[in-house]
């Protein structure tokens, strides 16, 4: 797979991601700690493979990088720690490389506070 496919994924599927791995280590994210580690990674995949991870954009926030789609979805949850991942209607797989950056990010970044 290029490079040029790597990127642009739905924000709401690399959330998913991140909701996914944290559950299977016991350490359920909040809606904030979410939204950094999307940025985290987003940046972590510019670096590495020269292209964006998600097709949205960053809105700049009070407590950080938001966003909006990924805001919309879990805002209910508020403070409390994200269990199920979002539906969606697109089931498409996310490519390795994409997998390999958002796990990396989690176990760099996963354990600290949505503050922090």
């Amino acid at each position: 797979m290029g490079l040029s496919n790597l990127g642009n994924c739905d924000a709401r599927q690399v959330a998913n991601e991140f909701i996914r791995l944290a559950r299977e280590r016991g350490r359920p994210l909040t809606q904030l700690h979410i939204q950094k580690l999307i940025y985290l990674a987003h940046a972590r995949m510019l670096v590495l493979h020269r292209t964006p991870l998600i097709g949205q954009s960053f809105q700049a926030w009070e407590l950080g990088p938001v966003v909006r789609d990924v805001y919309r979805v879990l805002k209910h949850n508020n403070a409390e720690p994200i269990l199920d991942e979002i539906p969606l209607d697109d089931k498409a797989v996310l490519p390795n490389r994409i997998k390999e950056v958002i796990d990396w990010t989690l176990r760099r970044y996963g354990h600290l506070r949505g503050p922090e």
